[in-house]
């Protein structure tokens, strides 16, 4: 007996039901493979600040009443050195410092792990701080129990995490002796926003490893990415072209990837108006959150 046709609109909805289906499995496919983008109200809260300072030596005889701060939205300041938070304008994001790859001589913790074998060396450019092995326990432990509680509890926000490019340099220099430190760092600031999920974390430069620590951030900064400090001639010394391309093309890539906004600390000379002024607009016109300092960051600079 032939077989009966089976009739063509069924045929056709058996196969887009079946289509539909096929679209389901790869999407959720993709879903479990793709990183998880922490896409959280700290991502949110960075993306809608337009103006920012950094502060890293406050004086409370130098500086104007916190509330004088209303027209910004974020600060990066010192932990140890700061304003009553308290006493911040409402919905202003206080940020920690943090240094990650470097221990600092004048810290509460110093007199505890002075002469460690894990601290490496001075750094040549900022006496008192000092590179450290970031694959040390001890290091980590005392970042981790210590130092971001402590941030915490003093009603920070978040934190900015600085010299992330130390690591990175050890294991390029000597790779034999300083193998897995990227793999170390990454771990920690992984660690960082599984213990605290809700947290702000927002890393400084570490160009080579922003693919891989974006995930876990909520904003990520350019230190120097139009004019930096000159440590060897003193003064300030604009960006090379090549490079700085190639750090905007690394902070485009993260941000398109992982929603994330790109602020940017420039330094220029504190007589030089216009040139403050040209290096905003480099940023600005990338769609970056800029702010440009004199060498020091130990006043709020007009921008």
């Amino acid at each position: 007996m032939p077989l009966t046709p089976l009739p063509k609109p069924v045929f056709f909805g058996k196969l887009i039901f079946g289509l539909i289906l096929l679209a389901i499995a790869v999407t959720l496919f993709l879903i479990v493979q793709a990183p998880v983008i922490f896409m959280s109200e700290g991502t949110r809260a960075l993306s809608r600040v337009d103006r920012w300072f950094c502060l890293l030596e406050y004086h409370e005889e130098n500086h104007p009443e916190p509330i004088a701060w209303g027209s910004y939205q974020m600060a990066i300041l010192d932990r140890d050195s700061h304003p009553p938070l308290e006493a911040l304008p409402e919905n202003f994001i206080p940020i920690a410092y943090v240094s990650f790859g470097e221990a600092e001589n004048y810290r509460s913790y110093w007199s505890r792990i002075k002469g460690a074998s894990w601290i490496v060396k001075e750094n040549k450019n900022w006496k008192g701080s000092y590179w450290v092995d970031v694959r040390s326990r001890e290091w980590q432990a005392l970042l981790l129990n210590e130092v971001i509680p402590q941030v915490k509890a003093q009603g920070f926000r978040g934190i900015f995490m600085d010299t992330l490019d130390v690591p990175i340099e050890l294991e390029h220099k000597h790779p034999i002796d300083f193998s897995g430190s990227k793999d170390a760092l990454e771990a920690l600031v992984a660690q960082i926003r599984r213990r605290h999920p809700d947290f702000i974390l927002v890393s400084n430069n570490a160009y080579e490893m922003l693919p891989r620590l974006a995930p876990y951030l909520n904003g990520v900064l350019a230190e120097g990415l139009n004019s930096h400090i000159d440590f060897e001639q003193g003064g300030f010394r604009l960006a090379e072209v090549t490079r700085r391309g190639k750090k905007i093309e690394v902070l485009k890539h993260v941000s398109r990837k992982q929603a994330l906004p790109v602020f940017v600390l420039d330094y220029a000379p504190e007589n030089s108006a216009a040139g403050a002024e040209s290096f905003r607009a480099l940023s600005e016109k990338l769609g970056f959150k800029p702010y440009v300092a004199g060498r020091k960051l130990d006043r709020v600079y007009p921008q």
